[in-house]
């Protein structure tokens, strides 16, 4: 542990690496570790206690906008993607050390997604397909080609979901590589989407249609929030 102002630098006992600083909203006064290194509390010069939860190495940086970024259910561990980036990172929260790689994204990657169980990895390839990759098995890999670039997945226990540039939203079957049905929801391309009880909450970009929709499992546009 070594301290400067309202910064604490911390570093792995094994073996040095730094892990990311901790950043406190006044001066340092006294810095306690938990013996697995999970918890950080940091005394501060007017009197308050701050805790820090699991600090971990940084991974590697990723050439690009890393627009790609999901955590896997156990909290163990993330995949990471980026804008010019060929790979796919499979990374190990605790140490920051990439885990696995997968390559062949020579336009990179807008988005991924952790099926629910974690043992597979969903990435919106931006050639025009949807790749699922098998945590285990790194040469397992099953591509779902969709004619438009994915911009968005969602994995949940109802299946496998992709937004497109076009404003597609596709329920995909990541065990046999298909693509069970598409409905074109918003004037938009799709940003982002989100699990919702009544179905799937889409995230438009740009023009009239840019804001949020909530969309049935049906395809049925339910409601619409301008933004």
């Amino acid at each position: 542990v070594a301290v400067r102002g309202r910064r604490v630098g911390l570093h792995r006992p094994s073996d040095g690496v730094p892990l990311p600083s901790l950043e406190v909203g006044d001066e340092v006064r006294a810095v306690g570790v938990d013996a697995a290194g999970a918890v950080v509390a940091v005394g501060r010069a007017d009197g308050r206690v701050d805790v820090f939860l699991r600090p971990a190495a940084a991974p590697p940086p990723l050439p690009g906008a890393a627009h790609a970024v999901a955590g896997a259910p156990s909290g163990k561990a993330a995949a990471l993607g980026a804008d010019e980036s060929p790979e796919v990172l499979l990374v190990d929260l605790a140490t920051g050390r990439v885990a696995a790689r997968w390559g062949g994204y020579a336009q990179g990657v807008r988005a991924v997604a952790f099926s629910p169980d974690g043992a597979r990895v969903a990435v919106a390839d931006r050639r025009g397909a949807v790749e699922v990759l098998v945590v285990d098995a790194p040469d397992d890999r099953m591509r779902i080609g969709l004619g438009t670039r994915p911009r968005a997945l969602l994995w949940d226990a109802t299946g496998l979901w992709t937004g497109t540039k076009d404003g597609t939203l596709a329920r995909l079957d990541p065990d046999g590589g298909a693509v069970l049905a598409a409905w074109r929801v918003v004037d938009a391309a799709i940003w982002d989407l989100s699990a919702h009880p009544d179905g799937v909450v889409v995230g438009g970009h740009a023009g009239p249609d840019r804001g949020l929709a909530l969309v049935s499992r049906n395809g049925a546009v339910r409601a619409r929030l301008p933004l």
